[in-house]
């Protein structure tokens, strides 16, 4: 019976998450993976980051990936934050938000970073000259620091997976369904993201796999919510198991 109800729960999820677009192509619906107040705490968290990365000089110099990376994450979540079908007051600033996050995520002197990060808090407060919502969602963030916020995030949903079974507490299953929710968006960033794609004739089956661990993340979130072990276990083995094989179908 667990297999069972995992394996509803999985379709449902699947069919509630995404609705078609014009062109045919599967698009989510932004509030099946999170409310829009997820991704806003989850911007806060990500500019403290960001202060202290930019605190010191020595600060600056050691942490110059972390800072492309988690720079780049507060473009996503802004984007997510200005595109989100739920309403939100921190919709106003989700675009000057993204716009100086992009700065900052290509920062080079601590001065430029200083000033980029101080423009960065100026629209966190609410502060900023808005403008268009529409981007492209590969632009948001350099691919290798996407990558690396994957397998961060992807490392904790696994630990949590195996410790499942002895039991988690409310705090710690919330923590990793929130982690499962950021994998889902970040799947939706690796989907437009093309280019490292090298045979333009596979572009779909990259897409597909993206789109896989996108659903199979959101499932995941899901079991965890639920407290349900073996529904999270089944979610996250076809979560790596789609990761996994876009490895080895597109890492030369």
């Amino acid at each position: 019976m667990p297999k069972l109800t995992a394996l509803v729960l999985t379709t449902l999820l699947f069919v509630t998450a995404v609705t078609v677009s014009a062109d045919g192509e599967a698009k989510p619906k932004l509030s099946d993976i999170a409310p829009v107040e997820n991704f806003t705490s989850a911007a806060d968290e990500k500019i403290v980051a960001l202060q202290k990365y930019v605190a010191t000089p020595e600060a600056f110099d050691k942490s110059a990936r972390k800072l492309k990376r988690d720079a780049g994450m507060v473009a996503i979540f802004a984007q997510v934050i200005a595109e989100h079908d739920q309403d939100s007051p921190a919709k106003q600033s989700a675009v000057p938000l993204r716009y100086a996050a992009l700065k900052l995520a290509v920062a080079t002197t601590l001065e430029d970073a200083t000033q980029s990060l101080k423009e960065l808090k100026q629209a966190q407060a609410g502060n900023g000259t808005s403008g268009e919502v529409a981007m492209d969602w590969a632009q948001l963030i350099n691919f290798d620091s996407l990558m690396n916020e994957v397998a961060v995030r992807n490392r904790a949903v696994g630990r949590a997976v195996r410790k499942m079974r002895r039991g988690l507490d409310q705090n710690a299953r919330d923590e990793v369904a929130h982690d499962a929710d950021i994998l889902a968006v970040l799947a939706m960033v690796a989907a437009a993201d093309t280019h490292p794609v090298k045979d333009k004739a596979t572009i779909d089956g990259w897409k597909n796999f993206a789109n896989e661990q996108r659903t199979a993340a959101i499932a995941t979130a899901a079991a965890f919510r639920k407290n349900d072990a073996q529904g999270a276990k089944t979610a996250y083995t076809r979560l790596a198991k789609s990761c996994s094989g876009c490895h080895k179908a597109y890492r030369k």
